[in-house]
């Protein structure tokens, strides 16, 4: 920009600008901006500037917040409206907890109600003991028991079966909780079964080492299973070993004693 001054009020003469005496009155201080067109600024006789337009841009400080971003205002009524909004969305020293985590309320006054929360929380946990948290009047983590948690009905234990699949049917295994040996001898009467002594049992097995092969009958009446002589066979789905009784195939009076292992 090129400065110069001149006097009075006629029209500004940048040839005479540089050379006025410094005894004349100076009223305008003017130039050219940079699209070439004269500019001044008009000083008042107490050697204040006159600048009415930039007072109107700026604004007063006793004007009120523009009422929106769109309105026609100086800088200082935008910068209240600014401050305004500021204080509204931050909040103030005063501003109470926040009600809810959701409601409409300062950022303020959302922290001092999560930091409420906070200390319901911290209330609630029990000081270390030994650097562990306690669970009861000791001040010791007591150990679990398997044996005293609570099971749901039809819960597997170990008294009773458990069902697998086997080319899609059900099979049980059994689980052993007591188990012994029998012994059977052959009746006198070689047509006569011979029953197993009382014996509260799941299931038995005959291992058959008489020299002579058996047969087996189970519940006293049906038919009978052969057990050869050399070879074992295992009875299930018993209640009590007396269940089953023992004789000789060929049915000779001559007696043998058969051993059995049952489980229960």
């Amino acid at each position: 920009m090129t400065d110069f001054i001149s006097k009075g009020s006629g029209p500004i003469d940048e040839s005479t600008a540089r050379t006025a005496p410094a005894s004349d009155s100076v009223q305008v201080i003017g130039g050219h901006d940079g699209t070439g067109a004269a500019r001044r600024i008009l000083v008042k006789s107490t050697g204040e500037l006159d600048q009415p337009a930039l007072e109107t841009r700026l604004g007063a400080p006793a004007d009120a917040a523009a009422a929106n971003d769109a309105a026609t205002a100086g800088i200082i009524p935008f910068l209240k409206r600014l401050a305004g909004k500021l204080t509204a969305d931050l909040g103030q020293a005063g501003d109470g907890a926040a009600g809810s985590d959701t409601g409409s309320a300062s950022l303020l006054a959302l922290c001092k109600r999560h930091l409420q929360q906070w200390t319901v929380l911290l209330a609630r946990i029990p000081a270390l003991v030994s650097g562990r948290v306690p669970v009861d009047g000791s001040g010791v983590t007591q150990p679990v028991s398997v044996a005293a948690l609570p099971l749901p009905s039809g819960a597997a234990t170990a008294a009773n079966q458990t069902a697998v699949q086997d080319n899609g049917r059900n099979r049980t295994i059994e689980t052993v909780q007591s188990a012994g040996v029998l012994e059977v001898q052959t009746s006198a009467t070689g047509a006569n079964f011979a029953l197993f002594a009382s014996q509260a049992c799941r299931q038995l097995t005959l291992l058959n080492d008489t020299g002579t092969d058996l047969e087996v009958q189970r519940g006293g009446t049906g038919q009978a299973l052969r057990v050869q002589d050399g070879m074992g066979y295992t009875f299930r789905g018993l209640t009590n070993a007396n269940q089953l009784g023992v004789r000789r195939v060929d049915q000779s009076n001559t007696q043998v004693s058969a051993r059995a292992e049952w489980e229960n």
